[in-house]
C-alpha cells in the first residue's frame, strides 16, 4: 500500500513539474534554444495617440502627489525612444510597431537604405537593405543619467536574418543621427525622459517608470 502511495506521490510531482514547466516556459525556452518567442508577441502599432498617453503617465509622474511609479505598454514607451525621430532616426520610413518580449522592448518597421548614409560599410548586412525591408530592433532600456535614457540594441533582424553581432553597432550607428555621448554603449539609441524618472525596467508585457525619491 506504501508503495502504490509512493507511486502516486511520484507521479504528482511529475504533473507538477510539467505544469510548472508549461506555465514558465517563456522564461527558460529562450535559455535552450537560443530564440526569444517574437513571432508570438502581440505588437501594437506607435501612434500619436499612444505617445499622447504615454506623455500623460509620465507627467502624473512628474506631480509631487503623484505615484511613484508608471506602467506603459510598448507602444507608449516606443514613442519615446522614437521622439523626433524624422530627424534622429530617418531610415525608419513605414510604420513602427512595438512589443515587449521578455526583458527587452522589440521595434518592428520598415528601413529606407537611401537614409543610410554609410551601407557599403556594413557588407553583407549592407547588401540585405539595398531595397526597403522589414527590420526589428530588440534591446533593453536603462536611464543613462537625470534626463537621458537609452535603448541598447541586442539583436537585430532583416526579414527573418539575423544580423551578426559585430555588425550591429555599425548599423545602429547609420540608424540613429543623433549625438553620440562619449561613455555610451556603441549600440544605443539615446533619448530624452523627465529628469525625475530615476530606473526603467522591462518585463511582464510592459515597461515600468519609477520616479527618483528623495
Amino acid at each position: 500500500m506504501f508503495g502504490c502511495f509512493r507511486t502516486i506521490g511520484c507521479l504528482a510531482l511529475v504533473v507538477l513539474l510539467v505544469l510548472a514547466g508549461v506555465v514558465t516556459r517563456d522564461r527558460w525556452l529562450p535559455i535552450i534554444t537560443g530564440e526569444r518567442a517574437i513571432s508570438s508577441a502581440t505588437f501594437d502599432p506607435v501612434t500619436d495617440d499612444r505617445r499622447e498617453r504615454g506623455r500623460r503617465a509620465l507627467e502624473s509622474l512628474g506631480r509631487k502627489s503623484g505615484p511613484v511609479f508608471t506602467n506603459l505598454t510598448a507602444a507608449e514607451a516606443s514613442a519615446l525612444v522614437l521622439t523626433n525621430h524624422e530627424r534622429r532616426l530617418p531610415a525608419i520610413s513605414g510604420r513602427v510597431e512595438a512589443a515587449v518580449v521578455g526583458d527587452r522592448l522589440v521595434l518592428r518597421t520598415t528601413l529606407d537604405p537611401a537614409e543610410l548614409t554609410g551601407i557599403d560599410a556594413l557588407g553583407p548586412v549592407g547588401r540585405l537593405l539595398q531595397s526597403r525591408q522589414r527590420v526589428s530592433l530588440e534591446g533593453t532600456l536603462e536611464v543613462a543619467e537625470p534626463g537621458r535614457a537609452l535603448f541598447v540594441v541586442q539583436e537585430v533582424h532583416v526579414n527573418e536574418l539575423s544580423v551578426p553581432s559585430p555588425a550591429i553597432a555599425a548599423l545602429v550607428r547609420q540608424l540613429d543621427r543623433g549625438t553620440v555621448v562619449p561613455g555610451d554603449p556603441s549600440r544605443a539609441i539615446g533619448f530624452a525622459i523627465p529628469p525625475y524618472v530615476g530606473d526603467v525596467r522591462v518585463g511582464k508585457g510592459r515597461v515600468t517608470l519609477y520616479k527618483v525619491v528623495p
